[in-house]
């Protein structure tokens, strides 16, 4: 699929699943051309760029000047959402270019939203308006995880709580994948962003919003991701790197289909509480996830295609990992051994005594796109059986 389109020479890549898709960073100029902008400005993760010795290719193709945001920050807040966008009103942007990770390309979004909105922005982000469009983004993941460049959907922190932003006009009109940034960076984080990446296609093959086409980009992109993540992050292998940036657009792809399911509801408590990476964070849910799917049955059933079908597609995502789901637990632990990552909460520093409250906390917006019914009780049991993954 997208691995013949990376062969054409970096060359611009025609539409895939409603994008333009292009290969190195130096096509954003042509892009850019193509998106009808005058005067982008440039959200980017500097350190980033750098890192990857990318800062006169970016700056040169992107041509932004002073038109340029790089006070990138994890989790981004409604109040930084506010500034950004008032920058680019003040610079008279009409598009944004995000080079960055999942964060910085959510700010663009949000910077996209308001330059189209400008005062009702803070309505629309706390639900209180509906959003009419955006102005144009083109993203440059500067890690594979998220696959924000390929969503409709962004997200802020609004008093300390994660808030989505659903339109299609946010979905970017065009990305670059660009290996280059990939073989940049620290391990741990190459590790952890390919993670989430890995999970989402798992997640998006059982999650009763998939279709068939979101379950075919799921499962190549899964594939992907576990067969080359250990070699992008550990190794810095590059083919591993274009593949594993390639596995996580896939993840993208299809979550903005499908959406994610129990094991993402799970893991924003353990990321906000204890600081667990929000990769790592749904890996340690995945087992427990997928054991407890796979005994759906008529009276636990949330899925359409009924308690038979869900089933199947609970084992078609456990065979993503090559195993049956009631071994996706250790398959995940394995990886994270092989990653250099603990391999439990309990490893991460979580209390067994936070358990019930964690269980209680969990997103109820993902356990609806869930295959099987949870209730908090039944999310407790499953964290317990499975909290020290081996």
């Amino acid at each position: 699929m997208l691995d013949a389109l990376s062969k054409q020479s970096g060359s611009r890549v025609g539409a895939f699943e409603g994008q333009t898709l292009a290969f190195e960073a130096g096509a954003l100029t042509q892009l850019i051309a193509d998106s009808g902008m005058t005067r982008p400005m440039l959200v980017v993760d500097r350190r980033a760029v750098d890192a990857a010795g990318l800062r006169e290719e970016i700056h040169g193709a992107t041509r932004c000047g002073e038109r340029m945001f790089d006070g990138i920050e994890p989790n981004p807040s409604a109040e930084l959402a506010r500034s950004v966008i008032d920058a680019a009103i003040r610079v008279r942007a009409d598009g944004l270019v995000a080079v960055g990770g999942g964060s910085c390309i959510d700010l663009a979004k949000a910077t996209a939203l308001g330059l189209d909105h400008r005062n009702d922005v803070e309505a629309i982000i706390r639900g209180r308006s509906s959003i009419r469009g955006a102005a144009p983004v083109i993203a440059v993941p500067t890690t594979a995880g998220s696959g924000s460049q390929a969503t409709s959907f962004g997200v802020l922190y609004v008093e300390g709580r994660k808030k989505s932003i659903d339109h299609p006009a946010l979905r970017p009109a065009a990305a670059v994948l660009d290996h280059r940034f990939i073989e940049s960076l620290p391990p741990r984080l190459s590790a952890v962003s390919g993670l989430d990446a890995l999970c989402q296609c798992i997640e998006s093959i059982w999650a009763c919003g998939a279709t068939e086409r979101s379950r075919t980009l799921a499962t190549e992109g899964g594939t992907l991701m576990f067969e080359y993540l250990v070699a992008a992050a550990r190794d810095q292998d590059p083919a591993a790197c274009q593949a594993i940036m390639l596995g996580a657009h896939l993840s993208g792809c299809a979550i903005n289909i499908s959406r994610t399911t129990a094991a993402h509801a799970y893991s924003y408590a353990l990321t906000q509480r204890y600081g667990v990476p929000h990769g790592l964070a749904v890996a340690y849910g995945l087992g427990w996830v997928a054991q407890w799917n796979a005994g759906v049955d008529a009276d636990s059933c949330q899925h359409p295609a009924g308690p038979e079908a869900a089933r199947v597609f609970v084992h078609d995502a456990a065979f993503v990992l090559g195993v049956r789901p009631d071994r996706v637990g250790d398959a995940m632990a394995s990886l994270l051994d092989a990653l250099s990552l603990p391999r439990s909460p309990l490893a991460a520093g979580v209390s067994v005594a936070d358990l019930p409250a964690l269980a209680r906390a969990i997103d109820p917006m993902r356990l609806s796109n869930n295959p099987r019914r949870l209730t908090a009780d039944d999310v407790l049991m499953g964290t317990q059986r499975s909290f020290v993954m081996g």
